[in-house]
């Protein structure tokens, strides 16, 4: 049984209703010391919640992820929370510019799928199949993490 019912952003605040009770189970604030956005969340089978936000400086980074510093204008969080709130890791990802989260998935093998938009032209593409900014005001990306976030697998940018 699913212990997540609903999951909702108010505020910068996640809030987890229990079917049960229809009472908050938990509600934390994610972000750092500017204007941070909530954007995605997806549920796991064992009922982990990953979430994305738009974020600037100052978020809450676990050791030995991916990547522990703020690098541009607005970086992606990408955070990893067990059903009760619980802080299992979180990554920032971006370049030197604009990042922004758009959809992310579990994928059956335990990967994370995160796509999103970047103005960044550096620190984006790893091991991916367009290395460099396509121009424009945007360039796509498609980055694959590790379940445990320490690892960027595969990331490439989309024109």
């Amino acid at each position: 049984m699913k212990t997540l019912l609903l999951l909702t952003v108010l505020l910068f605040s996640n809030l987890c209703f229990t079917q049960e009770t229809q009472r908050i189970q938990y509600s934390t604030y994610i972000g750092g010391n500017s204007e941070d956005y909530s954007i995605n969340i997806q549920l796991a089978a064992n009922d982990d919640i990953i979430a994305t936000l738009q974020a600037t400086a100052g978020c809450v980074t676990t050791p030995g992820v991916h990547q522990t510093f703020f690098s541009g204008f607005s970086d992606v969080l990408l955070q990893k929370r067990d059903k009760n709130g619980t802080l299992i890791w979180s990554t920032y990802y971006g370049g030197n510019l604009e990042d922004i989260p758009g959809k992310v998935t579990l994928l059956k093998s335990g990967k994370i799928a995160l796509a999103g938009q970047t103005s960044s032209i550096a620190n984006i593409a790893f091991n991916g199949h367009q290395m460099s900014y396509g121009g424009g005001t945007y360039d796509g990306f498609l980055a694959i993490f590790n379940e445990d976030g320490t690892c960027l697998l595969y990331t490439s940018r989309c024109v």
